[in-house]
């Protein structure tokens, strides 16, 4: 175990417990136990074992000791160069006097569907949505975003969270009504970030997605990205 624990604060506030992060390249039994000793020892809850670069071996390993494997995140990128033509007259920010907050937690959610947060059992579907509820809100009062872009036709169709960093704009989170998807509304929405991201001078576009999420993947991929980055997350309960 050359790496050390990372405590995170704000998923322990959150979880009412210790929770930390450990990055490694490789894994092996010894590696586990140490693992297991230290937090154990420091009273951690729940550790997240981030394997990067990818490493079947280490992952198998890790599982054969208890951990589980909760997602592959993979990030996507896109260049700017993409954009073509305005906005989508559908498109705005978010009002927080006039739209119904409420679906766009609904939204939220359904954009969570394959979040390692609700895959893990162990962590009750009420505190992945009351997870969900927590970046909406922070998204909306511009604690974590710069920009909550919705779709907007006879209601809200989709949105999509914004940040802007030094070289990219960050989608945070990216959601289409279940009842509106095959429409184009996750293109267009993917377009005006483009276009923020043009308008602050910036190179790129990326997104986190999960590896079991096909759908995104392909949505994405289909949409002018390609992946950037790739990396194994597993969850450790102790």
């Amino acid at each position: 175990m050359s790496a050390a624990i990372q405590h995170l604060s704000w998923d322990s506030d959150f979880f009412g417990f210790k929770v930390g992060s450990l990055r490694t390249p490789s894994l092996t039994a010894t590696d586990m136990q140490a693992i297991q000793e230290v937090g154990t020892k420091e009273n951690y809850r729940l550790l997240y074992l981030v394997v990067c670069p990818v490493n079947e071996t280490a992952v198998e390993i890790a599982e054969k000791n208890g951990a589980f494997l909760a997602n592959t995140k993979i990030i996507y990128r896109s260049g700017i160069q993409l954009v073509h033509g305005p906005i989508s007259a559908n498109i705005r920010p978010y009002d927080p006097l006039n739209d119904d907050y409420v679906f766009l937690l609904e939204l939220a959610y359904q954009s969570g569907v394959y979040s390692r947060f609700r895959l893990d059992k162990q962590i009750p579907e009420t505190k992945f949505r009351e997870m969900y509820q927590s970046w909406t809100q922070n998204s909306v009062n511009h604690r974590i975003a710069d920009k909550v872009l919705v779709y907007d036709d006879n209601g809200l169709k989709g949105f999509v969270t914004v940040k802007n960093g030094p070289e990219a704009a960050s989608i945070g989170l990216l959601g289409v009504d279940k009842h509106s998807r095959g429409m184009g509304i996750g293109g267009k929405l993917c377009d005006a970030v483009r276009k923020v991201a043009l308008q602050h001078h910036l190179n790129y576009v990326t997104v986190p997605t999960q590896l079991e999420n096909g759908p995104a993947c392909t949505f994405y991929q289909k949409n002018g990205f390609e992946e950037y980055h790739r990396e194994q997350i597993l969850h450790l309960w102790l």
